[in-house]
């Protein structure tokens, strides 16, 4: 895993505001938790060594786990995650999103499977998740895959970056 910047200082949330802020403002009141002010830090990785998987399970993928520590009142993470994508047959690449060896709910869980990609293409696709709330302390989030079907998916540039109070 090579780290792009372990550790981002957001002041009053500009810089995650001013980039995400209509759409994050948007899930985040549609689903009644209310406003998004700020975040306090982000840890950002990425990795640019081609992986595959043809596993039906969900697996780790590899070098897309993050450790990151909250603080203050119970809150939700926000977990962005993307990809150069490729399959093999007639795979499709599955995501879901697991922190503190939790599936957390919405896209990816057992009730709304997600594919981020499927077809022959190279592509970049990803997903950002909102996580179940989570109380103040360590936390290890990662993204797991699956293919769903007969095939391969292949990931190879991919970043994952975790924005937290």
């Amino acid at each position: 895993m090579r780290p792009i910047t372990k550790i981002i200082c957001i002041v009053g949330g500009f810089v995650a505001m001013a980039v995400f802020g209509a759409g994050l403002a948007l899930a985040v009141s549609s689903s009644g938790s209310g406003r998004v002010g700020a975040f306090d830090s982000a840890a950002a990785y990425g990795e640019q060594d081609l992986v595959c998987t043809s596993s039906s399970a969900y697996v780790d993928m590899p070098s897309m786990t993050v450790t990151f520590t909250t603080h203050g009142p119970p809150n939700p993470a926000i977990v962005l995650f993307q990809g150069e994508w490729h399959v093999k047959g007639s795979a499709i690449a599955a995501l879901r999103l697991v922190i503190d060896n939790v599936v957390q709910t919405g896209p990816g869980d057992n009730n709304s499977p997600f594919a981020a990609h499927s077809g022959s293409r190279y592509e970049t696709n990803g997903f950002n998740f909102i996580s179940n709330t989570l109380r103040s302390g360590s936390h290890t989030a990662k993204i797991q895959w699956a293919t769903g079907s007969a095939g391969q998916a292949s990931v190879n540039e991919r970043t994952m970056i975790v924005l937290h109070r």
